[in-house]
C-alpha cells in the first residue's frame, strides 16, 4: 500500500472540507449582518408619510385581552382562542373582522409565516402558520402584518415594488398600534433562532422617532 500516496489523498480531502465548511461560515456570516442592517431612513418616512393620509396621528398601542392571552399560554394553537385574538386586533383598527377566515397551520417548510389571500369571490383568508419556537408575541407580529396587508389593500395603499411593500406593511403595523408586539417577536426570535418580518429593531426605533 503506497501510505504517501493515501495520505496526499486524505489531506486534499480534509482541505476540501474546510473549504467548504469556510465558505458556508462565511456566506452565513454575510446573510446575518445583511438582515440587520438599518432600512433606509427615507424608505422609514415616506411609508409615514403615506400613512398619514389614511391617519394623521399613530393608533394608541394595541393590548391583548388577558383572557385570551392567558388561553394562548397555555395553548398557542387553540384556534378558538386566535380567531379572538384576529377579531380583538381587527377592532383596535375600528373593522369588525367577522369576514375574515383565519387558518391555522404549523408546516416547518411553509415559505411564509403568514399570508392574506382575496378569493375570486372576494372572500378574504388569513393563513397563520405557527412553528413550536413561536411566542405570544411573534403571533401576533404575524397576524398584524397580514392584518396591515389588509387593511392597506382597503386603502388602496400598495407599493410597486414587492420588498418596500413588505416594509411599508411593518410600519403600518407598527404606525397603527402593534410595535411593542413586533419588537418583543425581535428578541423572541433572537433567543429562539428565528426571525419574523422585514424590519429590525434599529428599524422600530427610527420609526418611533420619524412619529414623535
Amino acid at each position: 500500500m503506497d501510505y504517501a500516496a493515501l495520505l496526499n489523498h486524505l489531506f486534499r480531502i480534509l482541505t476540501l472540507i474546510g473549504l467548504i465548511i469556510y465558505i458556508f461560515r462565511k456566506s452565513k456570516n454575510k446573510s446575518a449582518t445583511y438582515t440587520e442592517q438599518p432600512t433606509d431612513y427615507n424608505i422609514l418616512k415616506n411609508s409615514i408619510n403615506t400613512l398619514k393620509q389614511i391617519q394623521n396621528t399613530p393608533s394608541l398601542d394595541y393590548s391583548i385581552p388577558a383572557n385570551i392571552n392567558s388561553q394562548l399560554k397555555y395553548n398557542l394553537k387553540n384556534q378558538k382562542a386566535l380567531y379572538n385574538l384576529l377579531l380583538s386586533m381587527t377592532e383596535h383598527l375600528h373593522i369588525d373582522g367577522h369576514f375574515i377566515t383565519l387558518y391555522v397551520h404549523d408546516n416547518k417548510n411553509a415559505r411564509f409565516p403568514g399570508l392574506y389571500t382575496v378569493t375570486s369571490d372576494g372572500k378574504v383568508l388569513i393563513t397563520l402558520q405557527i412553528q413550536d419556537n413561536y411566542t405570544i408575541n411573534t403571533v401576533i407580529a404575524i397576524l398584524a402584518h397580514e392584518l396591515m396587508h389588509m387593511y392597506l389593500d382597503f386603502k388602496k395603499v400598495k407599493h410597486p415594488v414587492k420588498k418596500l411593500n413588505e416594509i411599508q406593511t411593518d410600519v403600518a403595523a407598527v404606525y397603527f398600534g402593534f410595535g411593542n408586539y413586533i419588537y418583543n417577536s425581535m428578541k423572541d426570535g433572537k433567543e429562539r433562532n428565528y426571525k419574523i418580518g422585514y424590519i429590525n429593531i434599529k428599524d422600530l426605533e427610527c420609526i418611533k422617532n420619524i412619529c414623535r
